[in-house]
Parts: C-alpha cells; structure tokens; sequence
C-alpha cells in the first residue's frame, strides 16, 4: 500500500507515545482522546486541500469525540456505560480502533515511534508516494 497522507510528525508519533505509556488514568485516557482528535482534524485538513472526500470520516469522528475527554476527566462512568461502554479504556479502544480503521482505509501514515531512518528498506518503500 502506497501512504497518501503522512501525519507522524504532526501528531501521530504523539499519539504512539501516548498510547505506549503504561499509565492508564482517566487524565491520560483523555490526552489521548483529545490527540486523537487532533490528528483527525489534521487528517482532514490535508484530505480537503487534496480535495479527497472522504475527509468527513475523520472530521465526524472528531465531533464524536468532543467532549469525551472531559468525561473521562470528571470519571462520569454513568454516560459512558448508557452508551454501552464498561469503562474508559473501552471507550477510548473503540475511538483508536475506529481512527486506525479510517487511516489504514484512505492511506494515512500515522508513525509508528520509530524514526523513518531505523525504518527497514521494505517499510520506506510501503511508505513510498506519501503526500506530506
């Protein structure tokens, strides 16, 4: 697979570190909720100047998203659990998987922690074609 977008320094190495981190508070949960927001607006973002329509995917799982860290913050596990949820890091599980899915479905490279020189030569090459 060719990367058409690559956001690994624009918040996708981030949200690698983020989610890599043994700590699983409800401040760290919604950190990374709230980073993966960001790289859905920056997904979008680049998506529309390439004028990809399918940028609404990620702009709507952003909007899904809003708010969702300040649950997490106030440990409101009532609203999560009416929404089917059994805890926060189900929610956030689902909200990653759903990005993941989306990224891996339109050619979004989000780095993976590992700078692109200790990449092997068969990882540059999948990356090959990237907008940046």
């Amino acid at each position: 697979m060719a990367w058409r977008y690559d956001i690994s320094k624009n918040g996708g190495d981030e949200l690698q570190r983020m989610i890599q981190a043994s700590d699983k508070s409800c401040d760290k949960l919604a950190g990374i909720l709230e980073q993966i927001s960001r790289c859905c607006q920056e997904v979008a973002k680049r998506m529309e100047e390439a004028i990809d329509p399918a940028s609404y995917e990620f702009t709507d799982l952003a909007s899904v998203i809003d708010g969702e860290p300040e649950l997490c913050r106030a440990k409101d596990t009532a609203t999560i659990r009416e929404w089917g949820y059994t805890s926060f890091v189900e929610l956030v599980d689902a909200r990653l998987s759903d990005f993941y899915d989306y990224c891996d479905s339109h050619g979004v490279w989000i780095g993976i922690g590992v700078p692109r020189a200790e990449m092997t030569d068969h990882a540059r090459q999948e990356m090959g074609g990237m907008s940046q």
